[in-house]
């Protein structure tokens, strides 16, 4: 799926928000888009990766691998993961039919 196919409102709450931390977040979160067939796919798959970034034995190592300049703090990355997780949230309550899609 291309970035162009999500709605506004899934763009805002992902890639945005870690594209506002940091660039190379946003990478990872495109990259998955790209593998995922539809929006409700992604956002499930978002959440998932998240969630296992967010454990403690892998968290240092994630940092390493994803960043490559300017590395946040493990407890910065916690916050934008938390923050994400909670944008991915919001947006699943919104009907597919009430989401705002950029006119091809």
């Amino acid at each position: 799926m291309d970035l162009d196919d999500l709605s506004n409102e899934t763009y805002n709450a992902i890639i945005g928000h870690s594209e506002n931390f940091h660039p190379d977040l946003s990478i990872e979160f495109g990259a998955l888009a790209y593998s995922c067939n539809n929006e409700g796919a992604f956002l499930r798959e978002a959440k998932v990766l998240i969630n296992h970034w967010l454990c403690e034995d892998i968290l240092l190592d994630t940092i390493n691998a994803i960043f490559y300049e300017n590395r946040p703090t493990q407890s910065k990355f916690r916050t934008v993961l938390l923050e994400i997780s909670e944008n991915i949230e919001n947006v699943m309550l919104i009907p597919n039919v009430k989401r705002k899609f950029m006119k091809k």
